[in-house]
């Protein structure tokens, strides 16, 4: 499940659109991407297809996600396959940070994450850094290869994340057991 929350920024209002299902948060995103292409083609040959409007004076604020991540086989120890299937996917940093200033996760393992964006810490980690010319699909589908021939751990993953912008425990759960902010140096939990 993902969806979208608006903020009216006058009024301080906000707005939690409808979630948008299917089989995985994932194949939103897919479709997203599609679209977000045929927009890009379409820029190129002059021919624009208007996208459709936000509620009068709002503007996208935040993505919510729930996930589940599928069991499959991992090429991590028992302790990294449980962060991985409690953290965001690549895809859904990637695409939240083109879109939005923060993302919520209600993670599988019952934890409440907040991931915010932040321009004043290192703006880019070398994980989430765009090289030029590329999209975030690019981005996403880089790093998930790194993750699942092995290259990088899901721990690592986590770090380089928190290290470009600020992650929050909001509720605990498994694998975020306590009310944290997490860091570049995050260990964790057993």
């Amino acid at each position: 499940m993902l969806g979208f929350i608006l903020k009216h920024p006058i009024q301080g209002t906000f707005i939690a659109a409808q979630p948008m299902q299917g089989p995985d948060a994932a194949d939103v995103i897919n479709a997203e991407e599609t679209v977000f292409r045929s927009v890009e083609r379409e820029a190129r040959t002059g021919n624009f297809r208007p996208l459709p409007d936000l509620p009068l004076g709002y503007v996208l604020d935040s993505l919510y996600i729930a996930q589940v991540h599928p069991d499959k086989p991992y090429p991590w120890s028992e302790s990294q396959i449980r962060l991985f299937k409690n953290f965001f996917n690549p895809r859904h940093i990637c695409f939240a940070r083109e879109r939005v200033s923060q993302v919520f996760l209600s993670a599988q393992g019952g934890a409440l994450l907040r991931y915010r964006f932040s321009a004043s810490r290192k703006a880019e980690s070398e994980l989430c850094a765009r090289r030029k010319g590329t999209q975030w699909w690019d981005l996403a589908s880089d790093v998930e290869k790194r993750l699942k021939e092995g290259g990088l751990q899901p721990v690592d993953y986590v770090r380089a994340v928190a290290e470009a912008g600020e992650l929050f425990v909001l509720e605990t759960g498994q694998c975020w057991p306590r009310h944290i902010t997490a860091t570049p140096h995050w260990q964790l939990a057993d």
